[in-house]
């Protein structure tokens, strides 16, 4: 595609402006701002932009099929400039020559070499140049203190024992390819050579002295042994984990060596770094073996034994402390003639090229750059001779290097301090040492960060929205720091592992905006991802918003004709105002920003947000809102309203927006919570059931069911004087409806909530019915709200899972006398107006009992106030989808005609938080909406993975085993989607990094609960930039966070004005800055 020539456009207005500003005597400055243009290559960009990102048209005569939003595309595009940018000055040439040129000294022994004046490093010499001794001497006393003493292996004659310890891995590169802080996981390689004549008698001992070395670690109590594994199969890709009770650990072992697979024992720990004990760090052990086979006949020769069975890998990948443990390797695996023409390092690369094609982008960026790294030191090794060796390729070497010290790679370090915290709380630590580690290691990881917020905030590639991910993440880990300071515990051990799965997403993103400056890893990027299974209609019916949208651009096949098209297209989506928008906040910033690209990441997107929201006026998207007809007054009944359809009774506000198909539908599920009412001796009962609204708007403002608000209105009519009696009913007759519920095909009842921290499961209930009456007794009389959680199995056809239902239970006293009333556990003033119920006997009973008149005098006054006070601490607990909602019903509710009041008072709101509002419409709504369905399935999908995980399942929840694998089947299929979907604006390869956790082999419930975490984390990103699309929200968000002003923040929710529904949806550019 040639340029496109939209940007003629766009360089004509700012040549006019220009023009205009010489005029004016101000050449200086036009020629300051033409000449930064050059510089920072703007315009250029620009053109490369679009041509990138909407590819290139055919030849011939067929449609040319680009997205529908540009933006998400462009966007991503975009935020690779500033990285690439950073990596070009992230450091001089100077500083990476140093780190690749450290001296070396041979040694006696072909290919191993020292580092020139020191005596703790030796190995391999192309590996030891870019090794700093100075980072090395740190480890110099952890070395020695795992090292086992030949005194510990005792006497095994004829066979003898040597030991050797070293580094392994990316953290030998420390303080030179890689930064000194944070250093990685410090891996540990323990080789044993053993010479005899038995092979078997030498693994035997081999296992022996392996279990004695795990043992001694234990009880030595300066490092924490997390957990042993040991391969299960024979290329060492399932590991079983080993107790070291009995000789199990020893006969795993064997069993292993027998296979002669590639894997190695390994085991996890925490390592104190110092005698000291002031630094920890997390890491592994791992155990080779080389058995040297020396035979009874002199004549013949000794033959070698290796496990692994590439044993050249360990020298090329390790450093050794001492010169003799290096030389006892390499004279075992090395030929010793230094004239062979055999290349013997050519099967540790393609080691090293298998183990790099297992690893998956963006997830797995920093250990795909050492082993690259290490294939590069090791090609230059290849051409070593006596004249010196080989210079490796620096122009790729130096790619890494500087990636090596982003920001992204900085954060996978990051994490992996974080996740060994996580593995030694969910060892359940309960000595004081352990304890110890725990609250140094919490204190290591927030310094580190800490420092990444600073050097962050030093620098001037961080877009806007990695910024608001890097803040949030900074103040969550400051609180479970804090949690960890009382001690560890499983609430300390929950929120570090949503940590670490929040940050995935930044790590995620930051790591896709600096591959494509990395050609070496962005190739592997691009390996085909794995398919999620075929698109089945099952799956599709919750899908109404997540198809992404294309337009087809036809043409003649002539190139100018395709160019004019795409011009326009773009035009049409006002990308040239949306550059020109960016321009001017990069041009009006004094002095100009040295990297301006961040501002117009924001920009994009934003305007791909815009795009997304507004594509339809406020005016058609409310024709598509409210169903035709709308609820129709009952005469006999003053406020009372008949639903669309003659489906559902209430007021106006609850039957406004709701579709009269999918009303029915939730009507229907809530009647199966219904009970048969049962005799209470003198006392007469009745009861309602009603549907609140949001749950009753679904198919207009609510596009999924996430769940269903069910209330029941329990009804006792007695004499004044018999509360505590009436109370002793009510409990009997909710212990009989919930048996009978958990006897009735389809429903799976969960728990019942008494309040705070007081959820009863089933079995408990069933178990100790008279303690759960008490119970259920003393919640009434505090006030605390009780339901009970249900869930519905799948009916069949085309549903596949299961809906949470919530029932709601609320007494209403009456007295015989028809005078007063007491309501428990409270009485709700906005439940008649949000209340939808199946018949007009149960709304008008209840309105006369309860209802004190909600549309007039007080009684409206006291709705007013209640729903001021819901809306203001929804946004205070950001619970932003909330806020809208109660915003709407606020404006429903209201005395003015409903369809103005949703105009002046909610539009500007419910829009922006991307709530759809029909859901039979083209998709024009953000995807944040069914990042929030997702959230809401997974919530439901959490509690049945706990309820099939308990010790002791449901009867239910075990028939229903085949309906829970469909809904996680589902789900999967859902959540990939979502992720992948243009308008989430995620980070790619987000679904691969959450694949990834389910088949690392977590349980299902670990699982969700951490895809909620990922869902939340881009649902986050999402509501700041929309909040910024809509001022006065959020002006009102920024103000909530002073507890002082609540009233204030009350007020002005009560008058906020809305923006015009005939406003453009993208702004007209800013006056040039000249």
């Amino acid at each position: 595609m040639q340029q496109v020539s939209v940007w003629k456009r766009v360089r004509a207005n700012f040549i006019a402006a220009c023009q205009e500003a010489q005029r004016g005597g101000r050449a200086r400055q036009v020629n300051k701002v033409w000449r930064y243009l050059e510089e920072s290559g703007l315009q250029r960009c620009a053109e490369r932009l679009c041509a990138d990102a909407l590819g290139r048209g055919g030849e011939t005569e067929a449609p040319h099929t680009v997205p529908a939003n540009p933006y998400p595309a462009l966007t991503q595009r975009l935020r690779q400039i500033p990285q690439r940018l950073s990596l070009d000055k992230l450091s001089s040439d100077e500083i990476f020559t140093r780190a690749v040129s450290f001296p070396t000294t041979p040694t006696a022994v072909r290919h191993v070499s020292g580092a020139k004046g020191c005596s703790h490093v030796w190995g391999l010499p192309s590996i030891l140049c870019c090794v700093s001794p100075q980072e090395m001497g740190r480890y110099r006393w952890l070395l020695e203190d795992v090292t086992p003493p030949l005194s510990k292996l005792g006497r095994h004659s004829p066979y003898t024992v040597q030991v050797g310890c070293a580094l392994s891995g990316p953290c030998i590169f420390s303080g030179g390819l890689l930064p000194a802080s944070p250093v990685p996981p410090l891996d540990l390689l323990q080789t044993y050579i053993i010479a005899g004549p038995d092979p078997r008698r030498a693994l035997a001992l081999y296992a022996r002295c392996l279990r004695c070395d795990v043992i001694r670690m234990r009880q030595q109590g300066c490092h924490r042994v997390l957990r042993v594994t040991v391969p299960a199969d024979d290329k060492g890709g399932i590991r079983e984990e080993v107790c070291l009770q009995g000789s199990g650990l020893e006969e795993a072992v064997e069993r292993c060596l027998e296979r002669g697979g590639e894997g190695l024992v390994r085991v996890e720990c925490v390592w104190r770094v110092d005698p000291q004990g002031t630094q920890y760090q997390g890491g592994s052990k791992t155990y080779c073996l080389t058995v040297v086979l020396i035979p009874l006949d002199h004549q013949q020769k000794e033959r070698v034994l290796s496990f692994p069975q590439c044993p050249l890998l360990v020298l090329c990948c390790s450093v050794f402390p001492q010169q003799a443990q290096a030389e006892a390797y390499a004279r075992a695996h090395l030929p010793p003639h230094a004239g062979s023409d055999v290349d013997v390092f050519a099967a540790v690369r393609d080691v090293i090229a298998g183990r790099l094609s297992a690893l998956r982008l963006p997830r797995d960026a920093l250990p795909s750059a050492h082993l690259c790294c290490a294939l590069l030191l090791l090609s230059a090794q290849t051409h070593t001779d006596s004249a010196g060796p080989h210079t490796p390729p620096l122009e790729t070497l130096a790619q890494l290097f500087r990636f090596a010290h982003s920001p992204a790679a900085r954060l996978w370090v990051l994490r992996q301090h974080a996740l060994t915290l996580c593995q030694l709380l969910q060892s359940r630590p309960a000595e004081s040492a352990d304890v110890e580690i725990c609250t140094v290691l919490a204190r290591q990881l927030q310094r580190l960060l800490q420092d990444y917020v600073t050097e962050s905030d030093s620098g001037r590639s961080w877009c806007s929205d990695s910024r608001v991910s890097l803040e949030s993440l900074r103040s969550r880990l400051q609180a479970v720091c804090a949690q960890l300071a009382q001690g560890p515990g499983d609430a300390s051990l929950t929120a570090l592992i949503e940590w670490c799965w929040s940050s995935s997403v930044l790590e995620c993103q930051l790591v896709s905006d600096f591959l494509p400056s990395i050609p070496i890893l962005s190739d592997l990027m691009h390996r085909t991802e794995e398919s999620g299974g075929e698109q089945s209609a099952l799956w599709e019916q919750e899908l109404l918003y997540n198809t992404p949208r294309t337009v087809e651009l036809r043409h003649t096949g002539d190139t100018s004709h395709l160019t004019t098209r795409v011009s326009q297209y773009l035009l049409d989506c006002a990308v040239d105002q949306c550059w020109e928008r960016g321009l001017w906040t990069v041009l009006s910033a004094s002095p100009f920003p040295c990297n301006p690209y961040p501002s117009l990441v924001q920009e994009f997107r934003l305007s791909s947000l815009r795009m997304c929201l507004w594509g339809q006026s406020d005016a058609e998207v409310l024709k598509q809102v409210w169903p035709p007809g709308g609820p129709q007054p009952c005469a006999a009944e003053g406020p009372l309203h008949c639903g669309p359809g003659g489906v559902g009774f209430g007021l106006s506000s609850a039957l406004r927006a709701s579709h009269p198909g999918r009303l029915e539908d939730c009507l229907r599920r809530a009647q199966s919570l219904q009970c048969e009412t049962q005799r209470a001796g003198r006392f007469k009962v009745r009861r309602s059931t009603a549907v609140l609204s949001p749950r009753a708007w679904l198919g207009m403002v609510s596009p999924f069911l996430c769940g269903l608000q069910v209330v029941e209105f329990c009804y006792i009519t007695a004499p004044p004087g018999c509360l505590d009696e009436v109370l002793q009913v009510y409990a009997k007759l909710v212990l009989a409806e919930v048996s009978e519920l958990c006897g009735r095909e389809g429903l799976i009842p969960h728990t019942v909530t008494l309040g705070p921290g007081q959820a009863w499961r089933m079995q408990e209930v069933s178990a100790f019915p008279t303690h759960f009456l008490e119970r259920f007794i003393d919640a009434l009389r505090q006030g605390h709200p009780v339901h009970l959680q249900v869930f519905q199995a799948p009916r069949g056809g085309a549903e596949w899972r299961f809906v949470p239902l919530q029932k709601c239970l609320v007494l209403y006293c009456l007295h015989s006398d028809g005078l007063a009333w007491l309501c428990l556990p409270h009485h709700d003033p906005l439940s008649l107006p949000r209340a939808v119920f199946p018949s007009l006997d149960q709304a008008a009973f209840h309105l006369r009992t309860a209802g004190r008149d909600p549309l007039r005098g007080g009684g409206l006054q006291e709705v007013m106030s209640q729903l001021d006070c819901e809306i203001t601490d929804s946004f205070l607990r950001r619970e932003i989808l909330q806020g809208y909602r109660l915003l709407a019903l606020r404006s429903l509710v209201g005395g003015r005609d409903p369809l103005a009041g949703l105009l002046e008072g909610v539009s500007q709101r419910l829009r922006p938080a991307g709530v759809p509002v029909c859901p039979g419409r083209e998709p024009a709504e953000d995807t944040g909406t069914d990042l929030r369905f997702a959230c809401a399935l997974i919530q439901g999908l959490f509690e049945l993975c706990e309820e099939e995980e308990s010790s002791e399942p449901t009867e239910t929840a075990i028939k229903c085993q085949g309906a829970i694998e469909d809904m996680f089947e589902g789900f999967s299929w859902l959540l990939r989607r979502t992720l992948q979907h243009p308008e989430a604006l995620a980070p790619p390869g987000l679904w691969e990094a959450v694949l990834q956790g389910q088949e690392a082999g977590a349980s299902r419930t670990a699982w969700v609960r951490c895809a909620v975490v990922v869902c939340r984390a881009i649902s986050e990103t999402l509501s700041h930039d929309l909040h910024s699309l809509c001022p006065r929200v959020q002006a009102l968000l920024d103000r909530l966070g002073t507890a002082g002003e609540r009233g204030g923040v009350r007020a002005q929710i009560r008058c906020t004005k809305s923006a015009p529904a005939d406003s453009q949806p993208l702004p007209p550019p800013q006056p040039c800055p000249l």
